[in-house]
């Protein structure tokens, strides 16, 4: 009894010396950062929303690729907005830049990026499916040609991927 008596207190006393230790370190929280990947998933699905609210007019559209950049203000929208690669229907170009200028709440903070970050939105808009998959196709030997090109000092981009 007297046995079992002290087994008791000494794992009381064991496990209360483990525990202190526990309760006087300081507690940090961290806000959950988010990943590159999930962050540009993320505002491509936004750009995408804004595109299905654009609207076009069918018999004029010709499709293509519009490359348009732009930089985030302190509130998270869209600003400083100016085409990297046109495409030649000016209709796109158009759908494009007003579908961007609709992104809000975009945090660069969430993934470590500075405010300054260059962000490139990459718009395909087809009016087949056989002329999409020749759009997107283009416009990855175009991006792969693009980041080849880039040089260690140039300044990180961004890049958006939608289709409509």
């Amino acid at each position: 009894m007297k046995n079992s008596i002290r087994k008791a207190i000494s794992a009381f006393f064991v496990g209360s010396l483990m525990v202190v230790p526990a309760l006087s370190q300081d507690i940090i929280v961290e806000p959950k950062r988010t990943t590159v990947n999930t962050f540009i998933e993320n505002v491509s699905n936004d750009l995408d929303d804004q595109l299905r609210n654009v609207r076009m007019n069918s018999m004029s559209l010709y499709g293509g690729v519009a490359q348009v950049r732009f930089h985030v203000d302190e509130d998270g929208n869209p600003t400083d907005v100016w085409f990297y690669k046109k495409a030649r229907d000016r209709q796109v170009n158009r759908i494009a830049v007003n579908a961007i200028n609709r992104l809000e709440g975009i945090d660069l903070a969430s993934i470590g990026y500075p405010e300054d970050t260059v962000i490139q939105a990459n718009v395909v808009i087809a009016t087949t499916r056989g002329q999409g998959d020749r759009l997107l196709k283009k416009l990855d030997r175009d991006e792969q040609a693009r980041l080849a090109a880039a040089q260690p000092n140039d300044r990180v981009v961004l890049a958006l991927m939608v289709q409509r």
